[in-house]
């Protein structure tokens, strides 16, 4: 994996309940590849793809969590250190909503306020959609996630635009985290004019220094 050619590396890690397609919707954007065959894994396993986001090579770090609650303390390690969680669930369990509750639980116990929050409904061919739009608990998950679709790993042709919307939320998010971090910490352009200061040639070479630190220190904080 060329590393080097990315212009910007996200962690995507992805969860869901058991046969609700989590690795079969990792691999059909990773590698094109759809299986009904997929045996459950008792460890995080990794995929990776680059895609083209704004005219820029992103690389996906993309960890598939085990569905088992007794490995999930493996999981707990990555919650705080990823950009972004996808819960996959099945549209054709009628109580999808009881693990999606879990998992929503979860994410907001152990990540870190900026991580978006994905969720994708999964097998969209082996049900009518009229149902999806009737159910109403999804309404109760609105507040909480950023993103959200209904698939099928199948067939599904939507399946990069999702992706990529999912980065550009990433952008939205972490250009709020260095705002407020300026805010926080940096000492603007405006707070010396607003004391009567010409801001002198030095000082903006010290605020542009300031702020590749910060985005530094916010990439290795995470």
């Amino acid at each position: 994996m060329e590393d080097s050619l990315a212009d910007e590396k996200f962690k995507v890690l992805v969860v869901g309940d058991k046969s609700v397609g989590k690795t079969s919707f990792i691999r059909k954007f990773t590698e094109d590849i759809f299986s009904s065959d997929v045996l459950s894994s008792p460890c995080i396993n990794f995929f990776y793809r680059k895609i083209k986001v704004e005219e820029k090579v992103v690389l996906l770090n993309i960890f598939d969590a085990p569905s088992s609650t007794a490995n999930q303390n493996l999981t707990n390690l990555y919650f705080a250190k990823v950009d972004a969680v996808i819960i996959v669930y099945d549209v054709t369990d009628p109580s999808w909503h009881i693990g999606v509750s879990y998992w929503l639980n979860e994410i907001q116990k152990k990540s870190h306020e900026y991580s978006v929050v994905c969720l994708i409904g999964n097998k969209q061919d082996l049900i009518q959609t009229a149902y999806l739009a009737g159910n109403g608990n999804f309404e109760k998950f609105t507040s909480l996630i950023d993103l959200y679709d209904v698939i099928s790993c199948k067939y599904s042709e939507r399946l990069e635009k999702l992706w990529i919307g999912m980065v550009t939320l990433i952008h939205q998010k972490e250009n709020s985290r260095l705002e407020r971090f300026q805010k926080q910490y940096i000492l603007s352009d405006k707070t010396v004019i607003d004391h009567k200061r010409k801001p002198s040639p030095t000082h903006n070479v010290f605020v542009k220094l300031l702020n590749k630190i910060c985005k530094r220190f916010l990439l290795l904080k995470y």
